[in-house]
């Protein structure tokens, strides 16, 4: 009332819309527990009922047919009371689960709507969400497979109860048939025989009419009671075939995630190891070229450079400063034909005992004049002939070092290797079209977008709940 006949501000209407939704929520959850205590409390009745009936069961057995046609009423009603309660009880715990039903629907409406409010939700939330969906599904057919037995016991109690009023009608049409009738003494013998023709033609008594009319309608009863038990078996059992389906393509699912899953992992697992592998080689190349820098800075002047160019004019032996540099040997070749030492003994049998690597090792050197390259003299020291070759010159980084410092190696120069553009690759030939003037056609950025989200699969599959649940 405050809301619709009172003008309020938007902050006092927010509170009392709030206020108004604890109210309904507190209602529901009293309702909630009163039906629970009515389950509980019929539970307990048809259970003391039960026992009732079974000791006038065992009684019967003690009595003759004359004593216990007395006491057959009393348990007659026992029965029509028991099949009362025990209906009762069913017929709460039936509203219960309408009532757990209606709270999977809820759920999975709210869904929906979160999904509308949370479009800009990550990926692996949107993996998540139709998980919920199918198991809220689940949980809706676990509910009503529950309902369906419910149903069923309802209708075999209302079919006791029918059967106990049965039996005391035509217990009671028995009596009356069986009646016995006591004539006075008649001294006309026409009227006597008018009489039992009469008699014969009215069988059955006048109060027996009315409960052969009710008998037959509780039959009818009877008979809707097995009709609506066989639709409810066909209902059944369309909700067990759509419950094995739902468990099936679950299962399906969870395997196809299983192996996805896998892969992934051990996709991951290749790359982390890559990446450690990565950084061992840049962390192993950063040192190489530290010391290599650090042993130039400390040993300058004491290796040449040689590259190709070297015999040409002094101006252009300046060497890029982007340009690699690798390691030659400096033993003795076509341009120092008398040169030769005989080796050291000691010197070649280390290198028989442990040959070294070729570690190739590129450095690059700043534009100085100093690094020009100075030709050899005549009076400088051969090398030793039998370290004249770059496998056996370079091997580890501390032998490479020094033979730097012996001067026994050079660098020379490498030329850039520049690999060209694949003809494959589409950019380029995209680039390439574009530099020969084709026209690009404007593309309108709505036609882009992607598609709204009430179209999207998470409200796709939850509409397709829906309509299942519904059938």
């Amino acid at each position: 009332k405050t809301l619709e006949f009172e003008d309020l501000g938007p902050k006092r209407i927010a509170a009392l819309e709030t206020e108004a939704e604890e109210w309904r929520t507190k209602a529901e959850d009293a309702v909630a527990s009163i039906q629970d205590i009515t389950v509980t409390y019929f539970a307990q009745t048809s259970k003391a009922l039960a026992g009732m009936l079974k000791q006038m069961q065992e009684d019967k057995s003690r009595f003759g047919a004359a004593a216990w046609a007395s006491a057959v009423p009393r348990l007659e009603k026992l029965r029509f009371l028991f099949a009362k309660e025990t209906l009762q009880h069913m017929r709460a715990a039936e509203m219960c689960l309408n009532r757990k039903k209606d709270g999977i629907r809820e759920r999975l409406s709210s869904l929906a709507g979160r999904e509308h409010r949370a479009d800009s939700r990550s990926a692996s939330d949107d993996g998540q969400q139709p998980d919920s969906v199918d198991q809220l599904e689940l949980q809706f057919y676990e509910t009503q497979l529950e309902l369906y037995d419910t149903k069923f016991e309802i209708l075999k109690n209302e079919e006791q109860l029918l059967m106990a009023q049965i039996d005391t009608v035509r217990r009671q049409i028995k009596e009356l048939k069986e009646e016995v009738v006591y004539y006075d003494v008649c001294e006309d013998p026409e009227e006597l025989q008018s009489l039992v023709h009469t008699g014969i033609h009215q069988s059955d008594p006048p109060a027996a009419t009315p409960l052969k009319r009710r008998l037959q309608t509780l039959e009818a009863k009877r008979g809707h009671i097995c009709a609506r038990r066989a639709y409810l078996r066909n209902k059944k059992d369309q909700c067990m075939d759509a419950q094995g389906q739902k468990h099936h393509a679950a299962k399906q699912g969870s395997e196809v995630f299983n192996q996805h899953h896998h892969v992934r992992l051990k996709r991951e697992k290749k790359k982390e190891e890559e990446d450690r592998r990565k950084t061992w080689v840049d962390q192993e190349r950063e040192k190489t070229l530290s010391r290599l820098r650090s042993f130039r800075q400390k040993r300058h002047g004491q290796y040449i450079l040689k590259t190709p160019h070297s015999r040409m004019s002094p101006s252009d032996l300046v060497p890029c400063p982007s340009q690699p540099l690798s390691i030659i040997s400096l033993g003795p070749s076509s341009e120092f034909p008398s040169l030769s030492v005989g080796p050291e003994p000691r010197r070649s049998r280390a290198s028989k005992k442990r040959q070294p690597k070729d570690v190739p090792v590129q450095i690059y050197s700043q534009a100085s004049p100093e690094d020009t390259p100075k030709p050899l003299s005549e009076n400088e020291e051969p090398p030793f002939p039998a370290r004249n070759t770059l496998k056996q010159n370079i091997g580890t980084m501390d032998e490479v070092l020094a033979s730097l410092q012996r001067g026994q190696t050079r660098l020379r120069k490498v030329p850039d290797r520049k690999t060209a553009p694949s003809a494959d690759d589409p950019r380029n030939s995209l680039m390439l079209a574009i530099r020969h003037g084709v026209t690009l056609k404007k593309v309108d950025p709505s036609r882009a977008e992607a598609p709204s989200s009430g179209d999207n699969e998470l409200e796709r599959s939850i509409k397709a709940a829906m309509m299942r649940m519904k059938n």
